[in-house]
């Protein structure tokens, strides 16, 4: 019998955690996973770093020119890099993937909540990976995010557990 579909989305600054590639490789026995690393802070601090304007709406980070949408790729695939050397150490079988669409060539980066919205009718079984102090920012963030998916009922999102993580070890 084939697995059910789990999907994961790490938070940037817990992609080298071990915490989380250990329940994943629990979850992995049970589901075939895809992971979703996450690289917000990092995109922020490369926004500063070049003076462009940080500013959010309810879909993400608001991106002006092909160069921002450019630089915010380039920061996700190396965070993709991280997570398939983790998931390789840990043992975990897993596909990754970006929060980056194209509409044919049009580059669009996208939330990586938004991302796992997007895919919630897909999967069984979905994990949004957070810091422990963010859980219930995270879960009451989803809940406002989901009014704007028909797809989910309002206030449904059995199927996703946030899962708070100690960033310190």
């Amino acid at each position: 019998m084939a697995k059910l579909n789990g999907f994961a989305k790490i938070g940037g600054r817990l992609l080298e955690h071990p915490g989380v590639y250990e329940h994943m490789r629990k979850n992995s026995e049970k589901y075939s996973l895809v992971v979703l690393p996450g690289g917000g802070h990092d995109i922020n601090e490369h926004f500063r770093k070049m003076g462009w304007d940080i500013d959010f709406g309810p879909m993400g980070r608001k991106m002006k020119t092909f160069r921002q949408r450019q630089a915010a790729r380039d920061i996700l695939e190396l965070n993709q890099l991280k997570v398939q050397d983790q998931l390789d150490k840990f043992g975990v079988s897993a596909r990754v993937m970006i929060p980056i669409r194209y509409a044919v060539d049009v580059l669009c980066p996208e939330n990586g909540d938004v991302t796992t919205l997007s895919v919630y009718n897909g999967f069984h079984r979905l994990w949004v990976y957070t810091s422990e102090e963010t859980v219930e920012k995270k879960k009451l963030w989803l809940k406002q995010l989901a009014a704007c998916f028909n797809h989910i009922a309002p206030g449904e999102l059995d199927k996703i557990e946030v899962v708070g993580v100690k960033e310190i070890l």
